[in-house]
């Protein structure tokens, strides 16, 4: 369900001067991002198909981002996006885990990789910008997938589905093993046992042992 759109009306003065100079400043955050994606996968064949959809993914997020902070700097209301029902070819499904960008980048180019994820993080962790994106919770929906596949964690822009909060571990008490109500017989001291012998000397036995002169 898409979040609604705060009222721009309602966002105090500071926060529509702000807004501008945001969507200025992550723009080209984003186009390095792309030009660095093209150049890390061309010479991957299991990335290489990503190119064109994640290139698409991060110049329409930046459009969309400039295109709604101008509308909330005049004090107009967001448009709605409505689906419609053109049935076109199916998106791409990009991998969903935290930071995959970050892992799956050529290990040359991950350091660049990292310094966009640290000018995003720092771009939206500034306090002014974190304020106007938790009023404006459609902004803050156009760069969750950004900073999902950057593996960029800021208050302002919380996951769809946080992670459930963790039990804590009961310590395990052993339980005593309770008393067997059949005991083992006790195992006797001297075993006898018959000495394998022939069929004539079986009928003699015991022997008798005759004492020494």
């Amino acid at each position: 369900m898409n979040p609604a759109p705060f009222p721009p009306a309602l966002l105090a003065a500071e926060l529509r001067a702000t807004a501008p100079g945001l969507a200025r400043r992550l723009a080209p955050i984003l186009f390095a991002l792309a030009a660095l994606i093209a150049r890390a996968f061309l010479r991957d064949p299991r990335r290489v198909g990503l190119i064109r959809p994640l290139w698409s993914r991060l110049t329409r997020a930046a459009g969309r981002f400039e295109r709604l902070m101008a509308r909330l700097a005049a004090g107009t209301r967001p448009r709605q996006h409505k689906a419609n029902g053109h049935s076109g070819p199916a998106p791409t499904s990009f991998p969903s885990r935290h930071a995959w960008l970050i892992h799956d980048i050529r290990p040359d180019l991950r350091h660049e990789a990292a310094i966009c994820a640290a000018q995003l993080q720092a771009l939206l962790s500034e306090p002014q910008n974190a304020a106007l994106l938790a009023a404006a919770p459609t902004a803050a929906g156009i760069l969750r997938p950004l900073c999902r596949m950057l593996g960029i964690r800021v208050a302002s822009v919380p996951p769809l589905h946080p992670p459930a909060p963790q039990r804590e571990a009961t310590p395990h008490t052993p339980q005593p093993e309770p008393p067997n109500p059949h005991p083992p017989e006790p195992a006797s001291v001297w075993h006898t046992q018959e000495p394998s012998l022939c069929g004539r000397l079986r009928t003699r036995w015991p022997f008798r042992q005759t004492k020494p002169d």
